[in-house]
């Protein structure tokens, strides 16, 4: 089962991929995960991220690619994977299809006016980078480590939030009409409960059984 994950910030994409990994007993792929894994390694390949990170430059997609080909390689992938980050473009969802088929993409779907609220309300732990929402508590302290929650400032400005959902839109469309025409795309409301949309995503993927 080899699932593209498509939403915006604030959709809940990775709350539901975790659902989808554990209840498939399928690994999540982070592009971000992966480029701090190779970064911290002490290889030319992994000091050449590490500097194209730090120097904040976006990494080339040959270089995504030749760690996404490794990685969809090692043992805990046999029965498929969730890829989380990309594709972000046309170029690379092709460039994708040349490496391995996706048997289905998943578009969690929410109203702009909901991530707005979702991501202006967001909490961030300095501690543990655990997420809370000031819809969910009042306390400013975190309930798995005690640290203090803060309001990162890119989702303080609500102007600045619908800015960056614009962008994603923007860049976004061409993967979901490029998975559309490949009757690939699978759309779920993404403003249920977390739970209402988790079987949302297993109705979708069900469909797709006589794949795998």
């Amino acid at each position: 089962m080899k699932i593209v994950l498509l939403g915006a910030q604030g959709s809940g994409k990775g709350t539901q991929a975790k659902l989808i990994s554990q209840h498939y007993d399928i690994p999540q792929i982070s592009t971000g995960d992966m480029l701090r894994m190779y970064a911290s390694q002490d290889t030319d390949f992994g000091r050449k991220i590490k500097a194209t990170i730090d120097a904040g430059n976006l990494v080339a997609d040959d270089i995504i690619f030749t760690m996404l080909k490794d990685r969809i390689c090692q043992p805990d992938c046999k029965n498929g994977f969730i890829l989380d980050g990309i594709p972000r473009t046309l170029i690379q969802a092709q460039t994708l299809e040349t490496v391995l088929s996706i048997d289905v993409a998943i578009l969690i779907d929410v109203d702009v006016d909901k991530l707005v609220h979702r991501l202006s309300g967001r909490l961030t732990c300095k501690k543990c980078g655990n997420i809370s929402h000031v819809d969910w508590t009042n306390s400013r302290k975190c309930e798995k480590c005690g640290g203090d929650y803060i309001i990162r400032a890119d989702d303080a400005d609500e102007q600045a939030i619908k800015t960056r959902l614009d962008t994603f839109a923007q860049k976004t469309k061409p993967v979901i009409d490029y998975y559309a025409s490949q009757k690939k795309l699978k759309r779920v409301d993404g403003m249920k409960e977390v739970a209402d949309v988790f079987n949302e995503i297993q109705k979708a993927l069900g469909q797709n059984e006589h794949k795998y």
